[in-house]
């Protein structure tokens, strides 16, 4: 019988992660628990807009905020040409092609696809007096944008989207857990935060003995935060990665 995978990253991702999964021979259950919603104040973008030539350095951590960094820029009239001069940094492979295809050229991918690792690349460039426009969700952390500032940069904060918890799936969750389910998948804070929050305190039980799989550690601490301890974790943050990580984890 094939182990049974539970993906909770929002619609339009899962469908890679799992075709990945599917491909190693597992059975998968998509359950987005996250949605994506304009940011409720888009002054911090209109500002931007209005400048876009002062900037050094774009930042892109996900090819989330290259789809909605795009469309908010297109929302105050400006388009991909209007960042052409701007130095791109993403985050790792899989947001430099959202990135390529989207249009923008990236000038820089960090050795460690994470937070730390953009700021110790950046670091080594020399950022002193460097302005950085960072675009990102509304609750992102403030990790990169501190650690850039530490290392001498201006940086601007633009949210361009901000992730929702979905309503009315309470039923729907505990149905596909009491038909089981061998993993669970986190691959965000907010997909751990939504998840609980959808499954409730109260059914915390169901899910003893489900392994837990983890993009990265950000997101592995977020979910020991809240008393859930991770099973798996790839050795990149990718998806693909992580598909790699469960098939071995459970071989």
């Amino acid at each position: 019988m094939r182990k049974k995978i539970l993906v909770t990253r929002a619609q339009n991702q899962a469908v890679d992660f799992a075709e990945a999964l599917e491909g190693k021979g597992f059975e998968t259950v998509t359950f987005p628990v996250i949605e994506f919603a304009p940011p409720k104040d888009k002054t911090p973008l209109l500002e931007v807009s209005k400048k876009l030539e002062t900037y050094d350095w774009l930042i892109l951590t996900s090819a989330n905020s290259v789809k909605y960094f795009i469309q908010a820029l297109e929302s105050t009239g400006k388009s991909i040409s209007d960042i052409n001069d701007i130095k791109v940094c993403a985050v790792g492979p899989h947001t430099a092609e959202a990135a390529r295809i989207a249009g923008i050229k990236t000038s820089l991918i960090p050795k460690v696809y994470d937070a730390e690792g953009i700021i110790e690349t950046l670091k080594s460039l020399g950022m002193e007096g460097r302005n950085v426009l960072f675009p990102r969700a509304e609750e992102g952390r403030d990790i990169l944008p501190n650690g850039l500032r530490i290392i001498g940069a201006k940086v601007a904060l633009v949210p361009v989207y901000r992730t929702i918890k979905p309503e009315g799936l309470e039923e729907k969750l505990l149905s596909i857990i009491k038909e089981g389910i061998d993993v669970i998948t986190f691959t965000s804070g907010s997909t751990v935060r939504n998840f609980l929050e959808i499954l409730g305190d109260e059914n915390r039980d169901l899910i003893k003995g489900v392994k837990i799989a983890c993009l990265s550690h950000v997101t592995s601490n977020v979910a020991e935060k809240y008393g859930i301890k991770t099973d798996i974790l790839p050795k990149e943050s990718s998806t693909l990665s992580l598909a790699e990580a469960i098939s071995d984890h459970l071989s």
